[in-house]
């Protein structure tokens, strides 16, 4: 059990009457220096084993006990002098320790510290929510002038924390679901509340554990209240465990193939050399098609395999169109599409283009969440002021408004299927993916470019993410980098294939099956999103209500 001593502040007053408790002051108590040096302790190490459940580690028990340092450092401060500050300061030094290592990609993407300092920030202002929201219940839980239970505070931690990260998944602009403490459950023992819950239901899971670490930490030892604790726990693990997971074909499998051209320059000017990276792309689809054993049914290339458009530069169509042809199958791939709006100001998209020999793009997806200060400039005036590195987005992208479905017509069979293309970055956000399954999308194909990331750890925090999106909705996926890293998935998250390394050439093969069953979460996942923010804004209204019942009583 974790107990700070604590010293008992005095008004130096008699105790009023019985007769007029009513107006009694009651005494508080207040956390000694040890305290003060023991939250610190557990923010730094609680934010560091968070962010430890993302790889390069993959701890998949990081989160559950990082976020409970996070809990008991803010629960031993309740009744310090300026305790709302000093939460606020434990919540930023928390986030510091989860988000600077995590978005430490950033550096590498800009060759600047800057956007790692702006990004990490505007993230330690969510875990500053999140504390005022969870605090608030210190207070507002009591009953009957008793201290708030710290398993009612508990169970409110998991409500807050839900609610934060549902809002900063849509807001500030297009929001940030990077970093969500589902992704990485994959391969742990709570996994069955993924294709469950999705991403609600398994940071939930992990919320629940870090709030029973929690409640034994900074309750009093009791047998009764431990054992009931312990018993907490397995029922939630047990219950996880008992969630089937489903990985075989409903109708029917398809023989795909991935490649990963590879760029010779990585970072900011992976680009520069003129259909450099188109070739590189189309040389590795036709050394796939001379290697295989048996036909292809489709190719995916990522994000951005072709460097320019090859609907508007003849050589680029030329090159795709070639290697469309030797490989015998329809080919998927990235290209960015630049346009003029109807003011006149240039803009562009990021598309998915469905290519078919003889046929040209048949289809095209175009991204619908472009990445804030990535990939479009919010308050670019403002921006370019302060950060000159931003006048490399020169030209701001714009959100497709479709579904992210390609309809795929299979190279060997007589019939299509519905693909589902989340690009890069989309694979973090929940509606984007969800929507495309429940649209028909049999297959989840992941095209990304993660050139301008270098040897950080971005692209393997994109493949869990991708792992995640395959056993949140039993689906076979793939997940093809131009530069890595490459895999084929299993519908159960595992991994298919081999992993191609990043800054290396090579391709992949895979016999995917292909499912058409819809897992909870996909049907009830939009729906458990209201609820959580239905149950915050209840609860905040409870504290509210409580709050001024509280105030006109003491005025009484």
């Amino acid at each position: 059990m974790v107990k700070a001593r604590t010293s008992k502040r005095s008004t130096g007053k008699k105790s009023p009457s019985k007769g007029a408790s009513n107006k009694r002051e009651m005494v508080v108590a207040r956390p000694r220096a040890a305290a003060y040096l023991i939250s610190v302790f557990f923010s730094i190490i609680g934010g560091a084993l968070a962010t430890a459940g993302f790889p390069p580690l993959a701890w998949w028990w990081g989160p559950p006990i990082g976020v409970s340092g996070l809990l008991i450092a803010v629960w031993l401060l309740r009744s310090a002098p300026f305790a709302v500050l000093w939460h606020m300061f434990l919540a930023l030094v928390w986030g510091a320790a989860f988000w600077g290592p995590m978005l430490s990609w950033t550096i590498d993407a800009t060759d600047s510290w800057i956007p790692l300092f702006a990004l990490a920030f505007i993230m330690c202002l969510f875990t500053c929510l999140f504390v005022l929201l969870w605090r608030w219940g210190f207070s507002g839980f009591r009953f009957r002038k008793r201290q708030a239970s710290p398993i009612v505070v508990a169970m409110w931690a998991v409500i807050a924390w839900l609610a934060v990260e549902e809002l900063r998944s849509i807001f500030p602009w297009s929001g940030f679901p990077w970093g969500k403490l589902a992704f990485t459950q994959v391969q742990s023992p709570l996994r069955g509340f993924v294709p469950l819950g999705g991403s609600i239901g398994a940071t939930g899971a992990v919320m629940f554990c870090a709030g029973l670490i929690f409640v034994l930490a900074v309750s009093k030892p009791k047998v009764f209240p431990t054992t009931g604790i312990f018993l907490l726990g397995a029922a939630v693990f047990l219950a996880s465990a008992l969630v089937p997971i489903k990985t075989t074909a409903e109708d029917g499998t398809a023989h795909i193939g991935a490649v990963q051209g590879n760029v010779s320059r990585p970072g900011l000017y992976a680009y520069e050399n003129y259909l450099e990276v188109t070739t590189n792309h189309a040389r590795g689809t036709i050394e796939l098609a001379n290697s295989v054993t048996s036909p292809l049914d489709m190719v995916i290339l990522p994000e951005n395999a072709t460097d320019v458009d090859p609907r508007s530069d003849a050589k680029a169509a030329d090159i795709v169109e070639d290697a469309a042809t030797q490989v015998k199958a329809p080919v998927l791939l990235g290209a960015v599409r630049y346009f003029d709006d109807k003011d006149g100001i240039r803009k562009r998209y990021n598309e998915m283009l469905l290519w078919r020999s003889g046929m040209g793009p048949t289809e095209v997806y175009a991204k619908q969440h472009p990445v804030p200060y990535g990939e479009y400039l919010p308050l670019r005036g403002i921006v370019n002021k302060i950060m000159p590195l931003a006048s490399t987005i020169s030209v701001d992208m714009v959100a497709g408004t479709q579904p992210a479905i390609l309809n795929v017509p299979l190279a060997t069979q007589n019939r299509t299927v519905p693909i589902a293309v989340p690009i890069c970055f989309e694979v973090a956000d929940d509606k984007v993916v969800r929507e495309s399954v429940v649209a028909g999308g049999q297959f989840i194909a992941v095209p990304t470019n993660n050139a301008h990331f270098k040897f950080s750890q971005e692209a393997a925090q994109q493949l869990q993410m991708t792992q995640f999106r395959a056993l949140e909705h039993s689906r076979a996926s793939v997940q093809a980098s131009t530069v890595g890293l490459s895999a084929f998935v299993n519908p159960d998250g595992s991994l298919a294939t081999e992993v191609l390394d990043l800054f290396t050439a090579g391709s992949l093969e895979f016999r995917a099956p292909l499912r058409t069953t819809l897992t909870p979460a996909a049907v009830y996942g939009e729906a458990m999103g209201y609820v959580v923010l239905g149950l915050c804004f209840g609860g905040l209204g409870f504290l509210g209500l409580r709050a001024m019942t509280t105030r006109k009583g003491r005025n009484v």
